[in-house]
């Protein structure tokens, strides 16, 4: 079996013709020419078949962009061929553009498999309150670390409550003496749009005190009332852990950010080609506490509309202005990881926007993208050679009774391991594993040929489009003088 890479589908250039090259008269007279005479159905049958011809020209089209050759088999069994980002980026969303061919050119049955999102967690650990109490003006809180876990922040779950306060932080071995670790933290707006209760996080310097004591009190301008009171329901850390052994990690991206005077930096972020996003790991260069609201955006032209003058003299010109369309909210923070969950979605351009209020601008050093592990899995014969060959456009989901067989599939499957990455030029056959040969083109399989048949089904169809339209325009003078 040869496998040709020329695809005799409908031409791009002859769609293009078909779309642009049929004007409204023309189209008039082919329905008009269905109630006329004889010659003009001999006519119509004509341009009909010239229509139908341009729809079946053959087009140098090359089915897959890319090979490489399978390697590391060693034995007849299941193997996992493994779907590295910059495979998957060539990839459609189906994905149906990718196969996997023996020595004789003929498709080796797969199917394709995720490895389970089960990789990232974030967990609320809650502390002892020891004290809570309302003295001489001033909310004391104490909370225990009984473990003596290194720590550089705290989260406070607070009943919603629009006041301006500080507060101070202490910590202690004994809960008796006590040393100063942050002070005047400066929290307001302690309340949430959305539930009954504020989380705040406040960070500070690395400590593994026992004990540790955080004093709120009024803000100085409001020192007079003496008796703004908060409700905290309780106190605690949030944990992260993200394990990378089931993500692929992709090229970093490029980076161009603009800090602009309207307090926000839009950071750029090209990956280079249409990667599947799992997770973004952002790295951050800032002051050693931050807290900032971000969106990650996609770019959108957005065509508008503007009007000109008045009544008679009125007139419109069109302009295209750039969007932002947010698709993920988050907040970058000294005190915890900035990972962005992206829920596999396929992006080679983003813009994120940070909102740095009147605080110094971030620097953005570096954005690294990761894949959810992604296999093929196949049955190979040692003694066979097989070449995996990907991208291009597709339109066929291949099934195979493979499938049907997953349950067959060992506990421990090997991986395979790839090759030289090839591209596949357009005038090339693929005749089995690592074999190819070039084409001799002939006349009807070149551009050449494509092109002076599109030229002349335009000068022809011109031609009798005016003969047709002359026609009509006739047969309407013969009736009025009738």
């Amino acid at each position: 079996m040869v496998y040709n890479s020329i695809d005799y589908s409908a031409s791009r250039f002859t769609k293009r013709w078909i779309e642009n090259g049929l004007s409204v008269s023309t189209l008039s007279a082919l329905i008009k020419m269905r109630k006329s005479n004889s010659g003009s159905r001999k006519t119509f049958r004509a341009l009909i078949i010239f229509v139908l011809a341009s729809l079946f020209l053959p087009t140098m089209g090359q089915r897959f962009e890319h090979s490489t050759q399978l390697q590391n088999i060693t034995h007849n069994g299941f193997y996992q061929v493994p779907l590295l980002p910059h495979i998957y980026a060539d990839l459609n969303n189906y994905p149906n553009n990718i196969r996997i061919y023996d020595t004789k050119g003929e498709e080796t049955p797969f199917w394709i498999k995720e490895v389970p999102r089960n990789t990232y967690e974030r967990r609320l650990h809650t502390y002892k309150i020891n004290r809570l109490d309302f003295v001489d003006n001033e909310l004391i809180l104490v909370f225990e670390n009984p473990e003596r876990r290194a720590i550089n922040n705290v989260s406070l779950f607070i009943k919603n409550a629009d006041v301006d306060v500080h507060a101070t932080l202490w910590g202690s071995e004994n809960n008796s003496d006590w040393y100063i670790i942050k002070d005047r933290y400066h929290l307001d707006n302690l309340y949430s749009e959305n539930s009954l209760t504020e989380c705040r996080m406040i960070g500070f310097p690395w400590s593994d005190y026992k004990y540790f004591k955080l004093v709120i009190h009024d803000c100085w301008r409001y020192r007079w009332y003496r008796h703004h009171k908060i409700k905290i329901e309780k106190v605690g850390y949030y944990s992260s852990h993200i394990d990378y052994e089931d993500f692929w990690e992709g090229q970093p991206a490029s980076i161009k950010q603009i800090d602009s005077s309207d307090n926000k930096s839009y950071v750029t972020i090209d990956f280079g080609k249409n990667y599947r996003l799992d997770q973004l790991h952002i790295e951050v260069d800032g002051p050693q506490y931050y807290l900032r609201d971000a969106k990650l955006c996609r770019e959108k032209w957005v065509e508008k509309v503007n009007k000109h003058g008045r009544r008679k003299r009125k007139h419109w010109t069109y302009t295209k202005a750039k969007t932002y369309q947010p698709i993920q909210h988050l907040r970058l923070t000294s005190a915890d990881y900035n990972q962005i969950d992206m829920q596999s979605a396929r992006a080679q351009k983003l813009t994120l926007i940070i909102d740095n209020h009147d605080n110094k601008p971030l620097r953005i050093k570096s954005i690294k993208p990761y894949q959810q592990k992604i296999y093929m899995y196949t049955h190979l014969n040692a003694k066979d050679h097989y070449d995996l060959h990907w991208g291009g456009a597709f339109n066929k989901t291949p099934f195979y009774d493979l499938v049907y067989f997953k349950d067959s599939l060992p506990k421990e499957v090997p991986e395979i391991t790839f090759g030289k990455t090839r591209s596949l030029q357009a005038n090339t056959a693929f005749t089995g594993a690592h074999k190819t040969k070039k084409l001799n083109k002939d006349f009807f399989q070149s551009k050449g040929w494509i092109w002076m048949a599109l030229v002349g089904i335009t000068v022809v169809m011109a031609v009798l489009s005016v003969g047709l339209i002359k026609d009509l325009n006739r047969r309407k003078d013969e009736t009025k003088e009738t």
